[in-house]
């Protein structure tokens, strides 16, 4: 009897947990229920943020739907393919499946990029460039850039991704609609043009002069063309790698004032893309006097110099010729910023000797004192005697 009340006791216990789970069950059913909408919310949101960057809706889903999961991305460019029909661009992530945050963080990136070399509507193409790294063609040329999935894939971080960019994520993250991140990348384009148009007569067109600026920017290959150089005077190019890595506008345009001035010291005001190369990499150059040969500003910058200690190096002030830069970057004034920088003699001293020399010279006259005055005579050396030790007695009386 006591078996039998104990069984009837465990069937009543199973049955209680049994009705007791079917609240539990069908509230867990119904919290999957919520993360899947509030992820299609998200997925929602990203969507209409990015819609115009990729060019129409579905294009902004396929995106996100793609880089959320890792899988292949299918995005329509109209009117490219032949008679004006719509063209399919396949992009592969070079990530996998990532958060939804990441999502936000790798498309905000990539827009800010193409927004830099005023692509604002890219194509499925350039959406792609900057994505898994690729070549763009903008306005000052063709410009080569790393892929935000790619850099990411290499196992750096985003922060340290933005910051090779040349961007402060926080800032780029905090633009929540299009117009904010084309306000962002908008302040860097503005510093492109303004540093593109400042070396405009040194790199030869305004072509060259952005792909220098931008290549040096972002520390990517660099193309300038030479016009009339190749077989039948056609135009050739030439591409420098710099050797440094990605630095800011500020770096940049100390790189592009030493190495102009550099040139200026031999006599090359107009200088070819192979000079310019020497004078950021390092190579010769050839020159009224002969060849000579060029550390490279950036090859210096790369082995840990300072860019105060690159400038010493090369018999430059800094401050002088950065300011002279900024002041129009005339050829006059860099060949005074030059000279005034430069020790004649190759030695280093650079103008303070010749300022002490005059400050010397206009004393002399001041007190009446000859310029050339007559050398002393040579006396003899004075000989003295040997004098005999003494051993002196100490106050103590002690030896």
């Amino acid at each position: 009897m006591k078996n039998m009340r104990l069984h009837l006791l465990a069937l009543s216990c199973m049955a209680a947990l049994a009705v007791a789970a079917q609240p539990v069950l069908a509230g867990n059913g119904n919290s999957a229920s919520g993360s899947v909408n509030a992820g299609s919310a998200i997925a929602s949101h990203l969507v209409t943020r990015y819609a115009s960057f990729a060019g129409s809706q579905s294009n902004a889903g396929a995106l996100v739907a793609g880089l959320r999961t890792g899988t292949p991305i299918v995005l329509t460019g109209s009117g490219s393919g032949s008679g004006g029909s719509a063209t399919q661009t396949t992009i592969t992530p070079a990530t996998r499946a990532m958060g939804y945050g990441e999502v936000n963080t790798a498309l905000a990136l990539a827009q800010a990029e193409l927004v830099k070399y005023g692509i604002s509507n890219p194509s499925p193409q350039q959406i792609q460039a900057a994505l898994n790294g690729g070549t763009v063609t903008t306005a000052n040329g063709v410009a080569a850039l790393s892929g935000v999935l790619a850099m990411r894939q290499s196992g750096q971080g985003w922060g340290r991704i933005a910051n090779h960019l040349g961007y402060n994520l926080g800032s780029v993250l905090g633009a929540q609609n299009h117009a904010g991140v084309m306000a962002s990348a908008g302040a860097a384009t503005t510093e492109s043009a303004r540093l593109a148009s400042r070396y405009l007569s040194f790199a030869g067109s305004q072509s060259n002069a952005g792909a220098l600026v931008a290549g040096l920017r972002t520390g990517t290959p660099i193309i300038l063309t030479g016009s009339g150089s190749g077989s039948g005077g056609s135009a050739t190019q030439t591409t420098i790698t710099p050797a440094t890595r990605a630095m800011g506008y500020g770096e940049v345009n100390t790189a592009l004032a030493l190495a102009q001035a550099e040139l200026v010291k031999y006599g090359i005001s107009n200088p070819s893309p192979q000079q310019i190369q020497a004078a950021l990499n390092g190579g010769t150059v050839t020159t009224a006097n002969g060849v000579e040969t060029l550390s490279g500003v950036l090859a210096m910058r790369q082995s840990g110099q300072g860019w105060g200690q690159i400038a010493n190096h090369l018999g430059y002030n800094l401050g002088s010729l950065v300011s002279a830069a900024e002041t129009g970057n005339s050829q006059a004034g860099m060949h005074g910023s030059v000279a005034a920088g430069l020790d004649v003699g190759g030695h280093g001293h650079g103008a303070g000797a010749s300022a002490d020399a005059a400050a010397n010279a206009s004393m002399r006259a001041r007190v009446g004192v000859p310029a050339n005055l007559p050398q002393r005579p040579n006396l003899p050396a004075v000989v003295r005697p040997n004098l005999p030790i003494h051993i002196g007695v100490g106050v103590g009386g002690g030896i």
